[in-house]
């Protein structure tokens, strides 16, 4: 295919897919967006004319016209139109984590090892590439500082008891695939490996109460202590999402975002203590903005899928990375079943 040639897409999934996808498809210039999925017409907001809107998957994927798909639906729904669309040579770009357990991946990836020709295949992991993790990584990590301790804070405060799939795990949601699966994600990106977890999970459907806790270390030595809250348990009624890295008692860098709503954005900060005052002097602040955050580092995921088409290399977030992730989750609820550290191979 020709770099400067618009790839074919179509999109499964109403909801993420027309909220965000569309809009990131949209600003990136580099698909041609040929047709949308929804599970039914009822209630369709505008699409333009030229995006045929269908309600069968199996239509969608098996146009011959459609060189990519985009799926943007619950993970216990994935499994199925993945295989189909690697059985029909579609290059794909899927929701986090992609499918619901690492068994049901494993076929899938496995399906796309066995091809003879590239298929390209990448998971939507958008919060590493927020430009205020970008900025960390790029201007502050990548200068080899010293580390001696991480703390992750991540509190969804939320009083709701809905019965959405995204409050229960054997669908793909609640507390590990819906938050604890991107915290994986970018602490490798942006630390290293892990190579053991100690944590204590709790997932109660029916309270929606549920929290992580604990540390993970990493194969560099460095801890990460961890503390992932969503219900409606904390006291301070208030939602925060925080990454301390500490580079000595009395510093150290703040990623925040008070993640009141989607239009939140994450800031930098270097934090110095002293005897005497504590100083905070910002490092990045993201510009204000009333679109939804996650449009843009799904905008940046969309540009690589789009390169790594072109170039016939897979990406680093490709259904492999995937894998890794959902082993890391696996790994983790065993740790808090045996209430032992457990070791990553």
């Amino acid at each position: 295919m020709r770099k400067n040639k618009k790839i074919t897409v179509g999109i499964i999934g109403k909801n993420f897919g027309y909220n965000v996808i569309l809009k990131a498809l949209y600003k990136s210039k580099l698909f041609s967006i040929k047709s949308f999925c929804v599970r039914n017409k009822k209630n369709l907001p505008n699409f333009p004319k030229k995006i045929r809107v269908l309600t069968d998957w199996k239509k969608l994927v098996s146009n011959k016209e459609t060189k990519a798909i985009i799926v943007a639906i619950p993970p216990y729904l994935q499994k199925k139109i993945l295989i189909f669309a690697a059985k029909n040579n579609k290059h794909i770009f899927c929701e986090k984590p992609c499918t619901k357990s690492l068994d049901d991946l494993k076929r899938v990836s496995n399906l796309m090892n066995s091809k003879t020709h590239f298929i390209s295949h990448m998971v939507n992991y958008n919060l590493a590439y927020l430009p205020a993790f970008q900025f960390l990584k790029k201007k502050i990590l990548n200068k080899k500082i010293e580390i001696k301790e991480i703390d992750l804070e991540w509190i969804i405060f939320n009083k709701n008891r809905n019965k959405s799939w995204k409050n229960h795990h054997e669908k793909g949601g609640g507390i590990l695939f819906n938050f604890y699966c991107h915290s994986l994600y970018y602490i490798e990106l942006l630390f290293g490996e892990i190579s053991s977890t100690k944590l204590n999970i709790k997932n109660n459907v029916k309270s929606n109460d549920n929290f992580v806790v604990g540390d993970i270390t990493l194969t560099s030595g460095i801890k990460v202590k961890i503390k992932l809250l969503v219900g409606s348990l904390n006291k301070h009624k208030k939602s925060v999402h925080q990454l301390k890295i500490k580079t000595d008692k009395n510093n150290y860098y703040l990623l925040s975002s008070s993640t009141k709503n989607l239009n939140d954005q994450f800031q930098l900060y270097k934090i110095k203590n002293t005897r005497r005052q504590k100083s905070k002097r910002a490092l990045f602040k993201a510009k204000p903005t009333k679109k939804d955050f996650r449009i843009n580092p799904t905008l940046v995921n969309l540009k690589r899928f789009a390169a790594s088409i072109h170039n016939q290399r897979l990406d680093r977030s490709s259904f492999f990375k995937a894998n890794r992730i959902h082993y890391l989750l696996n790994q983790s609820v065993i740790s808090s079943k045996k209430k032992k550290r457990v070791t990553i191979n």
